[in-house]
C-alpha cells in the first residue's frame, strides 16, 4: 500500500461523518430520525427534543405562542472539519417581524458553557412585515463572532432567563458582530408526521461550519441554543466533548498496520 494510498484511505475515513450529511434542510435521512420520538439516530452527539404543544396559543417556556413558535427539537453532531447542526421547529422560516408577530433567530454556541454566547450563526434572511430587511448588514449562513453582548444580539421578551445579560434575557440572534466566515444553511417546507402530534405542521433548519472558523476555541466544551426573535421557546443541546471518534481511529490504525507489512514484504 503506497503513502498516497493510505492518505486517501484514512482522509476518507475520517470524512465518513461528513458525507453523510447533505445540507438540504431534510433531516430524516441524515440524521436517522425516529418520526415519533424525534429522536436521531445514536451516532448523533447531542440532541435535546421538547415536542410541547399542538394548539395555537399554548404555554411554551418562558413564553406563549402555540406551535407556531415551538421550538421541537435540536440536534449537534461533528467531525473532524464540520459541526453540523439539526432543528425542527413549528416556526415557518419565512415569519416576518411585526403586527405582533416574531421571525426566527440563530444558532447561538456557547464554548466553556459558562452561559455566556461567543458566536452566532445567521439561520435565515429576516424581514420586516413590509418585505424590507430587518438586520441589512447581515450575511445569512455565516460565522460571526460577539464581542460586544449588549449590542452584539438580539435579545428574547422575557426577564431572569440568563444570568449573564442585561434584565437576564437570552440573547436569539446576531445584531452585529466580526464575520469570521461562511457555512451552509438550509429550512424546509412544511412538513408532518413527526411527534406525539402527527397532524402538526414542522419546519426543519440544517447548517454546516467548518470547525477551522472557530480557531483555538474548537475542542472546549460547548452548548448549541436556538429560538425565535421573541425568546417565547427557547432550546439547547449539550454534545460531548468534542474528541476524535474511536472507529476512525481504529480504522486509521489498521491501516498503517498495513502499510508497515507492505514494507517489510517489500523488503524481504
Amino acid at each position: 500500500m503506497s503513502l498516497r494510498l493510505l492518505g486517501l484511505c484514512c482522509f476518507a475515513l475520517l470524512s465518513q461523518s461528513a458525507a453523510a450529511y447533505v445540507i438540504d434542510g431534510n433531516l430524516q435521512p441524515d440524521w436517522s430520525i425516529n418520526k415519533t420520538t424525534m429522536a436521531p439516530g445514536s451516532a448523533v452527539k447531542g440532541y435535546t427534543v421538547e415536542d410541547w404543544t399542538r394548539n395555537g396559543s399554548g404555554f411554551l417556556s418562558p413564553g406563549y405562542g402555540g406551535q407556531a413558535y415551538d421550538a421541537e427539537a435540536l440536534y449537534v453532531d461533528f467531525d473532524a472539519t464540520t459541526l453540523y447542526l439539526g432543528l425542527i421547529t413549528g416556526m415557518n422560516p419565512a415569519m416576518r417581524m411585526g403586527n405582533g408577530n416574531y421571525a426566527p433567530g440563530d444558532f447561538l454556541i456557547d464554548f466553556g458553557r459558562d452561559g455566556k454566547f461567543e458566536y452566532g450563526f445567521t439561520t435565515t434572511d429576516i424581514k420586516n412585515t413590509n418585505g424590507s430587511a430587518y438586520r441589512p448588514t447581515i450575511k445569512v449562513g455565516s460565522l460571526y463572532r460577539i464581542g460586544d453582548a449588549t449590542n452584539g444580539w438580539y435579545f428574547g421578551l422575557w426577564n431572569g432567563q440568563n444570568k449573564n445579560y442585561a434584565n437576564g434575557r437570552d440573547p436569539v440572534a446576531v445584531k452585529a458582530g466580526t464575520l469570521i466566515g461562511d457555512g451552509k444553511v438550509a429550512t424546509s417546507g412544511p412538513v408532518s408526521g413527526y411527534g406525539q402530534y402527527a397532524t402538526d405542521t414542522h419546519y426543519m433548519y440544517e447548517a454546516a461550519i467548518p470547525l477551522a472558523l472557530f480557531g483555538g476555541d474548537w475542542g472546549k466544551p460547548f452548548d448549541v441554543q436556538w429560538s425565535m426573535l421573541c425568546g417565547n421557546d427557547v432550546i439547547s443541546a449539550d454534545p460531548v466533548a468534542s474528541v476524535p471518534e474511536p472507529m476512525s481511529l481504529a480504522l486509521v490504525g489498521s491501516a498503517l498496520g498495513a502499510l508497515a507489512l507492505s514494507r517489510r514484504k517489500r523488503r524481504a
